[in-house]
């Protein structure tokens, strides 16, 4: 199952190194909030009546460093920033108390709307899809990768709302084509928890038995309660499943224009006559990346 993952995109090496790392800091924050992240470090490490929450502080370095060698993603610091923007603003708050520093403001405001207007598109879908790529690409603001992908032409927040219903849709095809026999003991394996999930949301409403994954939690939930003896997989190859079934056949192909370029063009499989139990394989599909 790894060389499978390593196909699709997902076991491949990390892109940043740590002053990427620390580069994409500036990017998913903004710059001008970036500027006030810092106000708001300095303010609680160094600032005489806040050191009840020095720690805060702290923790922010602490985390920072942690993902910084350890091969974090860019957005693994998010949650932090909401505490560290809150502190920021209290301290230009109180900068801008002393005497001659008030107009700053108004300065700082204007600064933050003219800033961040532009990047708006970037952070919230108020473009249709082609009006957003032209846009990038006049900007020359290539898509970032989140995770330890290739990109395709939209950052991966986006990419990532395209091709699931057309995904649940095209497995309910091969589902239903199945007799009526098989249908009762049918699996359905996806390569990661995203295809996963988008079998259970939009599979339900087609008749859809829960899909199963070895990717990150979902491999503690199982391989499910139906036989194995017949499994639709979605992705990889005929001759990775090789070991497990006797029977493998490509019955579908799934694709989405916008959608990352690892959920293009998927294989969709009908593997039968299994070697072994589904419950027998499935420890060596636990994949936690």
């Amino acid at each position: 199952m790894k060389n499978i993952l390593s196909r699709a995109g997902l076991l491949s090496e990390i892109v940043l190194s740590p002053f990427e790392f620390l580069g994409s800091q500036v990017m998913e924050a903004a710059p001008p909030n970036f500027l006030i992240i810092l106000a708001g470090l300095l303010f609680l490490l160094f600032a005489p009546g806040l050191k009840p929450l020095r720690a805060l502080g702290w923790a922010y370095l602490v985390l920072l460093a942690l993902f910084v060698f350890s091969g974090g993603k860019p957005y693994d610091m998010a949650p932090v920033y909401p505490v560290m923007l809150a502190a920021g603003a209290l301290a230009l708050e109180r900068f801008s108390l002393k005497p001659g520093i008030r107009r700053l403001r108004l300065v700082v405001i204007v600064l933050l709307i003219a800033t961040a207007g532009p990047g708006v598109p970037f952070a919230l879908p108020v473009l249709p899809v082609e009006k957003f790529v032209a846009y990038s690409r006049f900007l020359g603001v290539a898509p970032v990768p989140a995770e330890r992908q290739t990109m395709g032409s939209l950052p991966q927040h986006y990419a990532d709302q395209f091709g699931w219903a057309e995904m649940a849709e095209s497995v309910a095809r091969v589902y239903r084509d199945l007799p009526e026999a098989d249908r009762k003991e049918c699996a359905i394996f996806t390569q990661n928890y995203g295809e996963a999930s988008a079998i259970n949301f939009f599979g339900r409403r087609q008749g859809l038995p829960p899909a199963v994954c070895g990717h990150n939690n979902y491999w503690l939930w199982g391989p499910g309660e139906k036989s194995g003896s017949i499994i639709i997989i979605v992705g990889g190859d005929a001759e990775d499943y090789g070991d497990h079934d006797s029977d493998v056949i490509e019955v579908a192909r799934i694709d989405a224009d916008y959608a990352m370029p690892y959920e293009r063009n998927l294989p969709v499989f009908v593997c039968r006559r299994p070697k072994l139990p589904i419950r027998d394989v499935w420890p060596r599909v636990k994949q936690y990346i």
